[in-house]
C-alpha cells in the first residue's frame, strides 16, 4: 500500500518577484550604458546607429522593469509584515 501523501496547501507561499525584476532592471541599465559608450566610439567597425537604438530600447525596458520592481517590492513588503505592527505601519506610509 502506498504511503499517504501530504495534502496540498490551499495557498502556497508566493515566490518573491521583486528580486528578479530588480536584477532585470539593473542588467538592462548596465547594458544600455555599455551600448551607448560603444556607439560613441570613433571608427567604422561598430554599427553605431544600431547600438544607439538598442541602448534606447534597453532604457525603456529597464525603466518598465524598475517600475514593476518597485510596485512588487512595496506589495511584497506589505504582505509579509504582520498587520498592526510598527513595521507594517511604516511600510504602508
Amino acid at each position: 500500500m502506498a504511503p499517504a501523501s501530504e495534502p496540498k496547501q490551499a495557498n502556497p507561499p508566493a515566490i518573491p518577484r521583486h528580486p528578479v525584476l530588480a536584477h532585470v532592471a539593473l542588467g538592462n541599465f548596465t547594458a544600455a550604458g555599455l551600448f551607448d559608450l560603444l556607439s560613441a566610439l570613433p571608427g567604422q567597425v561598430l554599427p553605431h546607429r544600431e547600438l544607439y537604438r538598442a541602448a534606447a530600447l534597453l532604457l525603456i525596458l529597464a525603466s518598465t522593469a524598475l517600475v514593476a520592481a518597485a510596485g512588487t517590492g512595496f506589495r511584497e513588503r506589505a504582505r509579509r509584515t504582520a498587520p498592526g505592527s510598527p513595521a507594517s505601519a511604516h511600510a504602508l506610509r
